[in-house]
């Protein structure tokens, strides 16, 4: 089940319980490791994949000036599961519902799994950076 989430205490502290337990797919996923939680108020949108009572995976939508960014992270020990195809889905619906024209992410070369999932949500590479991740953009259906 995917719950929307806001800056407010309880839902910090599901998104730290999430945090706490993601193990080794936070190496991958370095967002919170430079950001406070006060970076939601920025968010278009925060969610938690609720597997019963723990968080599993989270996802967000952030604007950072004109660029519109997409963040996923799913729990080590979950991952498999389709879990980030969900998340993925709910995402990229949300793109569609706002009419938000691009979004965009940024992604380690290595990270094979992700690279997979985000070419199935219609991602491209527009660019390798030298700090060995590529930066992917969705653009909006327009149906």
């Amino acid at each position: 089940m995917i719950i929307r989430i806001s800056n407010c205490k309880e839902d910090h502290d599901k998104l730290q319980s999430f945090l706490d337990s993601a193990g080794a797919s936070l190496v991958k996923f370095r967002y919170f490791k430079s950001r406070g939680f006060d970076v939601l108020d920025n968010h278009l949108l925060t969610i938690l994949y609720m597997d019963d009572r723990d968080a599993v995976g989270y996802g967000h939508i952030d604007k950072d000036n004109e660029t519109i960014w997409l963040g996923i992270c799913v729990a080590e020990t979950h991952t498999g599961r389709g879990i980030g195809k969900s998340i993925m889905q709910y995402l990229n619906d949300f793109q569609d519902e706002m009419q938000i024209d691009e979004l965009m992410l940024m992604v380690d070369w290595d990270n094979k799994r992700a690279i997979e999932l985000y070419n199935k949500f219609e991602f491209q590479v527009v660019k390798e950076k030298e700090d060995h991740h590529y930066l992917m953009i969705r653009k909006r259906k327009i149906l």
